[in-house]
């Protein structure tokens, strides 16, 4: 009984001792060679965020000096004399109606360049206005005798039994002209209202400003604002240069 006894104590105590002892930690360097360690990636990340923001700051500057080299360009680039072609009277209607949030309520159609010699004649596009699902206001850029571009806007009213009816035509020439015959004889087609000519637009008083003046002109009937009188063709040509610098930069 006393061997069993002692031997039993042998083994509580040694059971005590093994309960006391202290876990196995790494050395004391390896914690050091840790710390430092972090330490070393947070100093590196710093500095080579620090670089970056200068860097990010000089290409901003750069970036600046090359808007303004942009501007300076453009102003020295304005031509009075320049023609706007169809293709030119196309973007920058589109830039503006961007510009004036109107894009989701008007068509721009393809612009008319001599009726007679053209695929697409003035019938041709107001067939295609009436036919047309979605908006209610079409532009059309028309050039008179590939000589004069003048601005034609019509409102197609539509019900849901009938068939769509043109239900306003608005005629816009800087040059304040007599509405041609081709235009008039061609809308007698699809209705009897009378072509709206009396707006209050841009007059030009030289023979190439027809284009711009365009365009302003049927901003100023779809924004229904009258004309800036201090407003000059350079005035003009060049708020449509830096318009297509930002909204169409390829072209």
């Amino acid at each position: 009984m006393r061997r069993r006894f002692g031997r039993s104590i042998k083994i509580i105590r040694t059971r005590k001792t093994l309960r006391k002892t202290p876990r196995k930690t790494w050395p004391e360097h390896v914690y050091k060679f840790i710390g430092a360690f972090i330490i070393i990636a947070l100093l590196t990340g710093t500095l080579r965020y620090l670089p970056k923001r200068v860097n990010d700051s000089e290409h901003d500057n750069v970036n600046d000096n090359v808007n303004d080299n942009v501007n300076d360009s453009v102003n020295d680039s304005v031509n009075d004399n320049y023609l706007y072609k169809d293709d030119d009277i196309d973007a920058i209607l589109k830039c503006k109606l961007l510009e004036c949030k109107l894009s989701k309520n008007y068509h721009i159609m393809a612009p008319i360049i001599d009726d007679r010699k053209q695929k697409y004649s003035l019938k041709n596009l107001i067939e295609e206005c009436l036919k047309h699902d979605g908006q209610n206001y079409f532009i059309i850029p028309y050039n008179i005798g590939n000589s004069h571009w003048v601005g034609i806007i019509v409102e197609i009213e539509r019900q849901l039994m009938d068939k769509p009816v043109i239900k306003k035509i608005e005629y816009l020439d800087s040059m304040n002209g007599k509405i041609p015959n081709i235009v008039t004889e061609t809308f007698k087609n699809f209705t009897s209202i009378k072509i709206n000519n009396n707006r209050e637009i841009y007059n030009q008083n030289d023979s190439t400003s027809c284009g711009p003046y365009t365009i302003e002109n049927i901003i100023l009937a779809l924004t229904n604002k009258k004309p800036d009188k201090n407003l000059t063709p350079a005035d003009i040509r060049l708020k449509h240069i830096k318009l297509l610098h930002s909204c169409k930069p390829e072209f």
